[in-house]
C-alpha cells in the first residue's frame, strides 16, 4: 500500500490521509467511519502508524471493504487533492546519515583532497521537523544567507514500531515503510562550522514524499534506483545497493541507547553527483526545478524560490 497525506478541495483544504490508488486516494478516516464506526479513526497518518493494530485492521479487511464498495465510496479523485509531506510535521527531528555512498565520499575528497576518511560506523546528523515540506512546495533560497544551495536525493525509512538497541536481524520488524527525501544544504554555511544543523535545517530544506510505501511492497530496499534531475538534467544516479551501511546496520547503530518511535524518519544518505563536487561547482538558483525519483516509490519535485530574509514573527 502507498500512504499519503493531502489537502482536498472537497473538504475546505483540511489535511487528511489515505491510501493512494491509480484512480484516487482512499480517505482512511472516512473509511473508518463507514467500516468500523464503533472506533475513532486516527487523526493523522503519524497517529495511524503509531498503532500497529490500525495497519493490521486495514490490511486484513481491505478486500472485504472493496467487495462491499466501501473503498470506492471513500475514494477522492486525484484531481481534487494536493499532496503534502506524508508526515507534515514529524514528532522529532529527521535523522540523516552522512557519507553513506562511496561515490559521494570519493566526490568529496576529489574536491577537498584527504579531508574525509571512510566512516567505520554510520555518521548521523539531524534536520529539524520544521524543515519538512511536501511535493511541489517551493524551496526557499535567500542569497543573503547562502550562495551555495545544493541537493541530495535520499531513500527515507519510516519507523513503525518502537525499539531500542535493535539488533540487525530484527531491524525490518521496526520499519513501517519507505519514502524519499531531498536533503537540501547551504554548503557555504556548512563549511563555516563542523555542525550541519543550520546549514541543512533551514525552513523548506527537507522536501519529503510523495508517499510512504508499505514495507511489504518493497521486499528489498537495497535494489532501488535513485535519480535526481535539475531542470531535466541528470545530476545523481545510483542504486541503494551502493550504501556503505545498509538499513539494518543504520537502525541497529542509531538505536543503541536511543529509542526509535513510530513515525520517526531516517534519511539513509546520498550518492555522488552533488552540486558542490562538480568542476566547477553548480548550485541551485531561483526557478530551478529539482526532480527526485526512486523506483517503486515515485517522484518528488520542488522548485527553488528566491526570498528575502526579512524579519518575521
Amino acid at each position: 500500500m502507498r500512504y499519503a497525506s493531502y489537502q482536498s478541495s472537497l473538504s475546505s483544504g483540511k489535511t487528511s490521509y489515505g491510501v493512494v490508488l491509480q484512480n484516487g486516494i482512499v480517505d482512511i478516516p472516512l473509511l473508518w467511519a463507514y467500516a468500523v464506526p464503533q472506533t475513532i479513526a486516527p487523526s493523522s497518518l503519524i497517529d495511524f502508524i503509531s498503532n500497529q493494530l490500525n495497519v493490521v485492521l486495514l490490511k486484513i479487511n481491505w478486500e472485504s471493504w472493496q467487495e462491499r464498495d466501501l473503498v470506492n465510496l471513500c475514494t477522492l479523485p486525484l484531481s481534487s487533492i494536493k499532496l503534502t509531506a506524508p508526515i507534515p510535521l514529524p514528532r522529532r527531528h529527521v535523522v540523516c546519515v552522512g557519507l553513506n555512498y562511496l561515490d559521494h565520499l570519493a566526490d568529496h575528497n576529489r574536491s577537498y583532497p584527504g579531508t574525509v576518511r571512510r566512516p567505520v560506523r554510520p555518521v548521523f546528523f539531524a534536520k529539524p521537523n520544521t524543515a519538512v515540506i511536501g511535493p511541489f512546495e517551493s524551496i526557499a533560497w535567500d542569497p543573503e544567507i547562502t550562495l551555495q544551495l545544493d541537493y541530495e536525493i535520499e531513500l527515507a525509512v519510516v519507523i513503525g514500531k518502537s525499539g531500542r538497541n535493535i539488533p540487525k536481524q530484527k531491524a525490518f520488524e521496526h520499519i513501517f515503510g519507505y519514502s524519499l527525501i531531498n536533503d537540501i544544504s547551504a554548503r557555504d554555511v556548512q563549511a563555516q562550522t563542523p555542525q550541519f544543523y543550520q546549514a541543512k535545517g533551514m525552513d523548506t530544506y527537507c522536501p519529503f514524499g510523495p508517499v510512504i510505501v508499505d514495507i511489504e511492497d518493497i521486499p528489498n530496499p537495497h535494489k532501488l534506483t535513485l535519480s535526481l534531475f535539475v531542470n531535466g538534467e541528470l545530476r545523481q544516479h545510483q542504486t541503494t545497493q551502493a550504501m556503505l551501511f545498509d538499513i539494518p546496520s543504520i537502525i541497529a547503530s542509531l538505536s543503541q541507547g536511543m529509542s526509535l518511535w513510530p513515525g520517526d524518519v531516517i534519511a539513509t544518505g546520498t550518492p555522488g553527483g552533488c552540486g558542490y563536487t562538480q568542476h566547477p561547482p553548480i548550485f541551485l538558483e531561483d526557478g530551478d526545478r529539482v526532480t527526485c525519483y526512486i523506483e517503486q516509490i515515485g517522484t518528488l519535485e520542488n522548485t527553488i524560490e528566491k526570498v528575502s530574509g526579512r524579519y518575521s514573527v
